[in-house]
């Protein structure tokens, strides 16, 4: 058994941080290199992948890179390799920073669609439903929220050409918000 299989194991046992810390999304929020940053290595991004499609240099990415070290988001290890040391669907505080920036700046722009692209779906459904139904539905949204998860870990093996950004509040589409694109080359 080789070093590196044995770590593996270790990690493999290990329980990731699932929950973010307000901490972690103060100094998220305010930093749009260090969000986009945290973003793509949550999706499995190699941490100078952000330079490859984004105005971010190698020096700009650095410094974030040592910045997630420090709020324990990763690990940087030598020759900037990266141990992400929590789950890549951390949850963000209800009541945080990061949800908040989310209603404010990007909810609305990511709902701002047709829905007609191929790879687009958007339902809006709406009806009265006893307590117990709405439990049962808010549990299938759970499980399709594992699912999409699941999606996600499968596809991270394949190359970052075939796979495109998603976003889902019961509608898909591609899509990036303006803060990221707005650092695009």
């Amino acid at each position: 058994m080789a070093l590196t299989d044995l770590f593996e194991l270790v990690d493999a046992g290990r329980e990731f941080l699932t929950r973010s810390t307000d901490e972690q999304e103060r100094a998220l929020v305010p930093n749009p290199k260090l969000l986009l940053l945290t973003h793509l290595v949550l999706n499995g991004a190699e941490p100078f992948d952000v330079c490859d499609g984004y105005r971010v240099t190698r020096d700009e990415a650095q410094r974030p890179l040592m910045e997630l070290d420090g709020l324990e988001i990763i690990e940087l290890r030598p020759f900037n390799r990266i141990k992400l040391l929590t789950a890549r669907n951390l949850s963000w505080r209800k009541d945080g920073p990061v949800r908040r920036f989310f209603r404010e700046q990007i909810q609305d722009e990511f709902l701002d669609a047709d829905f007609d692209g191929p790879a687009e779906a958007f339902r809006f459904v709406s009806g009265s439903l006893s307590p117990t139904t709405r439990a049962r539905i808010c549990r299938s949204l759970e499980r399709l929220a594992r699912e999409f998860e699941e999606a996600v870990r499968r596809d991270q093996v394949l190359p970052r050409d075939q796979r495109y950004g998603c976003g889902a509040v019961l509608a898909i589409r591609p899509w990036e918000t303006s803060v990221f694109a707005e650092l695009r080359r």
